[in-house]
């Protein structure tokens, strides 16, 4: 019998079906193109709609000239030359440079940990990766990797949740403890300067949750820091005092994004599906104001994936029903689909990078097209993606939540991982890149560095 698993609408004209037997069963209805990987048969179809302006194109990309690693996306970001890197679920991180693939885990780099929590660029193009677990963070120059864990740093524990840069270049990292540090000098210096945040200013933020822990870091224009927590809810921080503007009474206080867009307005997604705007003293609850069923284009979503700011200032959300974006005055609705699991970048040329549960899907903003990547027809190790960062030369980093960092440069994909290179483990938790071009990890086993 022929079943159809599921499937998910990338486009109004583009449909991906995933079925366990033979594809003839879309025959006379949709174009298609199936092969085999293991025991799963995978189809890619195109359904030219009715209503879509798209043409009834597909395009099918499989595993037998790729090694894109097979685990949930988690983080995406581009670097300043363009490259697309991945933070992936058990997968390591994965680099992207438009046509070549790198994977780089624990097995064949030295990326300590193959989940990836964070993907973080700093102003020297390093790029940073969070693991999850005890591999704490590691720093990524594209060729040297230095990974940071409690034994060999003051690293306070090797759980990092997010990772920041301020103008000068300090970074900003917390822990899935509840640790708020800063290091200065961590990019270029054997001496770096660490600061730790502990005392009556800031533990009661915790001591009222102890499971609590920092989500999110984001820094404004003043270098002021603004956290996101699991269960204190919006926390700034001017250098000086700690000052909890918790959330709405409506909303919870659970954080899971927040962004700063060009204008410095400050927004938030909760756990609990709402976006709101803080304006620094008050909240507005938002409403995206889209299409319902059927008319199109439409998306229904419950929850809250991620947030990003596009270079032209637009607001992307990323949820459980697709992609919404917010110009300042409309909302209009992208790229259906039920399986976003990342944070998302942009390259040149405002093409939107993000992960789609085992998928990578890169979108055309401008001239609107999607191709989707995977193990089956890239270098990523897994699809279990967690951070995407691109670095100054426009390379994409990508770290995975279990099988490490992979780094693409248009060309090549490499893979590192705790195996093959400095990473204390293959399990990415953040991921950042400097303005040196260096790439910082957080790691479950520490920080690292290259």
């Amino acid at each position: 019998m022929k079943t159809l698993l599921f499937y998910h609408r990338l486009l109004p004209g583009i449909l991906v079906f995933f079925l366990t037997a033979n594809p003839g069963m879309l025959t006379g209805q949709y174009p298609a193109a199936s092969f085999t990987a293991g025991t799963t048969q995978h189809v890619v179809g195109a359904h030219p709609d009715a209503d879509s302006k798209q043409s009834s194109e597909w395009i099918l990309y499989t595993r037998d000239h790729t090694g894109i690693p097979y685990h949930t996306i988690w983080h995406v970001l581009v670097d300043d030359y363009g490259h697309i890197w991945l933070g992936t679920d058990n997968g390591g991180l994965v680099r992207f440079d438009g046509e070549v693939w790198t994977v780089f885990d624990k097995e064949n780099s030295w990326l300590p940990g193959n989940m990836i929590m964070s993907l973080a660029k700093d102003h020297y193009g390093n790029l940073w990766i969070g693991t999850s677990g005890v591999y704490g963070l590691t720093k990524f120059s594209g060729t040297e990797w230095r990974t940071y864990l409690p034994a060999n740093s003051r690293l306070p524990d090797e759980g990092i949740t997010s990772i920041a840069f301020d103008s000068k270049n300090a970074m900003w990292f917390s822990t899935n403890k509840g640790s708020l540090v800063k290091v200065e000098g961590l990019s270029v210096s054997n001496e770096p300067v660490w600061t730790f945040y502990e005392g009556e200013d800031y533990d009661p933020i915790y001591n009222n949750h102890p499971g609590n822990y920092i989500t999110q870091l984001v820094i404004d224009t003043a270098d002021h820091l603004w956290m996101g927590t699991l269960q204190s809810g919006l926390v700034h921080f001017d250098g000086t005092s700690f000052v909890n503007y918790g959330m709405p009474a409506s909303c919870g206080n659970g954080v899971l994004d927040l962004v700063l867009d060009h204008n410095q307005q400050l927004w938030v997604g909760d756990r609990n599906g709402n976006l709101l705007k803080f304006d620094g003293t008050g909240w507005e609850l938002m409403e995206p104001d889209i299409p319902e069923p059927p008319e199109p284009p439409y998306l229904v979503y419950e929850s809250i994936v991620s947030l990003a700011i596009a270079p032209d200032n637009a607001l992307w959300v990323v949820t459980d029903g697709g992609l919404i974006r917010f110009d300042g005055s409309e909302w209009s609705a992208h790229l259906e689909c039920n399986a976003f699991s990342s944070t998302i970048g942009f390259s040149e040329g405002m093409v939107l990078w993000a992960g789609a549960g085992n998928d990578l899907i890169s979108y055309d903003i401008v001239n609107p097209f999607s191709v989707v990547y995977n193990t089956f027809n890239t270098g990523l190790p897994e699809d279990d993606v967690v951070a995407v960062r691109t670095n100054n030369s426009g390379h994409i980093w990508t770290g995975d939540r279990y099988t490490g960092l992979a780094l693409f440069d248009g060309i090549i994909w490499k893979v590192f991982h705790e195996g093959n290179s400095g990473l204390p483990d293959s399990r990415i938790t953040s991921v950042e890149t400097d303005d040196c071009n260096n790439v910082w990890v957080g790691t479950q086993g520490g920080l690292a560095v290259k």
